[in-house]
């Protein structure tokens, strides 16, 4: 299979045949050499390259094999700077550049993932591929050169994702005059560090992240001064680790309950891989935490109008934290400055602010008050 990239990139590759810069791969998953997962479970992953040196102009050309025992692994995609090498842009062997899987002996396996930038200067007026324009430097520092995902082995212990039978060009720093294409020349591949996935029990479901976060309070106007246009959250997403009973969830499954007021009601859930998308029927009660619940897993969110600070109370301290944040002084998130929901954070919020703590038009007056603690918000 290595033949049929070679053999089209044949006039890439012209050039010395002495060897010049090294390459450096390694697989990764959350950026980490290994992993520890549950038998079954989806892991992410990523090809990463860099070069040893810059005394070149950057990758040319690039492949290699991925192979993970018992395994079949789905074609990878090319990472964001690799668009180039990407046909028509650049050139691949014929199944792409994700690879080959369905190569004799080597079934599961992925045959020769990667391809070639357009250093022939080839147009489409003479052949329909590689028509791109060459990126320079790439492989510098670190890229992504692949990035695919895998389900876990069902057999405990530990696997290995491993690259393999790596060949890579590189643009030669100084070009011969008086030619209109890029004289490339072998890359030496210095290491190939693999991934190791360690299949243990069933890791346990978590919940990850959401958003907005866990214990998050909307400092936003709940309607225009007028009283028009009411406002708030009524979505909230959930991403889960671990393994998790995702399929087939309905509205059903789902608790709210608030710390004080009426629960909204649970109008849909909507899950796909590991992340679930809530929709309740109405916006959340101020002055209150509404909690959700997915498998016995919670998240909160409360509605407090001029709390910037998100410290549970609204009070004249939320006016200089607004304008810190205005100036950069404190990190703040759009649902505490962006307080007259105008979706941008500017000196109008300032004014807005004080009109909430005031209770200015029709707002309620919410001066030092207050909401409990987050009941989600761990020990």
């Amino acid at each position: 299979m290595k033949r049929v990239l070679g053999t089209g990139m044949a006039v890439a590759l012209f050039g010395s045949t002495a060897l010049a810069s090294g390459l450096n791969m390694r697989v990764v998953s959350n950026n980490s050499d290994s992993i520890q997962v549950g038998p079954g479970e989806t892991v992410n992953y990523q090809v990463l390259g860099v070069l040893t040196d810059t005394n070149n102009q950057g990758l040319a050309l690039i492949g290699f094999d991925l192979a993970l025992p018992t395994v079949v692994l789905p074609q990878v995609a090319p990472g964001a700077q690799m668009a180039s090498f990407v046909s028509p842009e650049g050139i691949g062997n014929p199944a792409g550049f994700g690879g080959t899987t369905d190569v004799p002996e080597h079934e599961g396996e992925l045959i020769q993932c990667g391809g070639g930038q357009n250093t022939i200067n080839n147009t489409a007026g003479n052949a329909p591929f590689p028509i791109g324009a060459v990126v320079l430097n790439l492989g510098h520092s670190e890229i992504v050169i692949a990035e695919g995902s895998l389900t876990a082995p069902n057999t405990k212990g530990f696997h290995t994702l491993a690259v393999s039978s790596i060949f890579a060009n590189a643009i030669k720093q100084v070009q011969p005059p008086g030619i209109d294409y890029l004289v490339v020349e072998e890359v030496t591949p210095v290491s190939g560090l693999n991934l190791t996935i360690e299949v243990t029990d069933a890791a346990p479901c978590t919940l990850a992240l959401t958003d907005p976060p866990n214990c998050a309070i909307d400092a936003r106007q709940p309607s225009r001064p007028d009283g028009t246009v009411p406002r708030g959250w009524n979505t909230i997403e959930m991403t889960f680790g671990g393994t998790c009973a995702l399929g087939g969830l309905s509205a059903g499954d789902v608790s709210v309950t608030v710390t004080n007021g009426v629960a909204p009601g649970v109008s849909d859930i909507n899950c796909v891989g590991s992340v679930c998308n809530v929709g309740l029927d109405a916006f959340i009660p101020l002055r209150a935490w509404t909690c959700v619940e997915v498998l016995g897993l919670e998240a909160c969110l409360g509605a407090l109008p001029a709390d910037v600070s998100n410290d549970r109370t609204s009070s004249a301290p939320d006016i200089l934290w607004l304008i810190d944040c205005l100036n950069g002084v404190r990190t703040c998130e759009i649902f505490q400055c962006d307080v007259d929901a105008s979706a941008v954070c500017g000196p109008p919020d300032i004014l807005r602010t004080i009109d909430l703590l005031n209770g200015a038009s029709t707002f309620d007056p919410w001066l030092n008050l207050n909401i409990p603690v987050c009941p989600s918000a761990g020990p």
